[in-house]
């Protein structure tokens, strides 16, 4: 089932909302899929539900679109991990197109002072591109886009 967003995150996917436009793209959040009431009935008397969240699990957090085309993305924050589900679409896509990308924020404190890193990897972490900025990380998403995605 999926699992509530940490507010890191979300402030994290927010702020991609808020920039992205500004160089030209969208971030897109995919929101959670709850199922028809007939579905959800269903399920409860076959007692298939584990737990009280009953959304749908979704294939990513969002999907990222310029001109040039779309990326599917996952959004994490520090060392969050991918959920099996997550890890299993993304190399799904990965090997398909290469169209598929982890963007995550780290945080550190350092001699007193907020550190921030951006980073563009993959299912496994292997890191594409890493940056201090947002702005700088839109972009980079948008070079995956324009060159046909990681496998090109």
């Amino acid at each position: 089932m999926s699992k509530k967003r940490t507010s890191h995150e979300s402030e994290f996917e927010r702020a991609i909302e808020r920039v992205a436009p500004q160089l030209g793209c969208i971030y897109t959040h995919i929101p959670d899929v709850i199922p028809s009431l007939a579905e959800q009935e269903r399920k409860r008397q076959a007692n298939q539900y584990k737990t009280t969240n009953i959304a749908l699990p979704r294939p990513c957090d969002a999907v990222f679109s310029s001109c040039d085309g779309n990326l599917f993305v996952e959004a994490k924050y520090n060392d969050n991990q991918l959920t099996k589900r997550q890890k299993e679409f993304g190399k799904k896509i990965e090997k398909l197109n290469g169209l598929f990308v982890v963007i995550r924020m780290k945080q550190s404190i350092k001699n007193n002072k907020l550190n921030i890193i951006y980073r563009i990897e993959n299912t496994v972490r292997e890191i594409y591109h890493e940056c201090n900025d947002i702005g700088g990380m839109v972009k980079e998403l948008m070079k995956i886009i324009k060159s046909g995605g990681r496998n090109a």
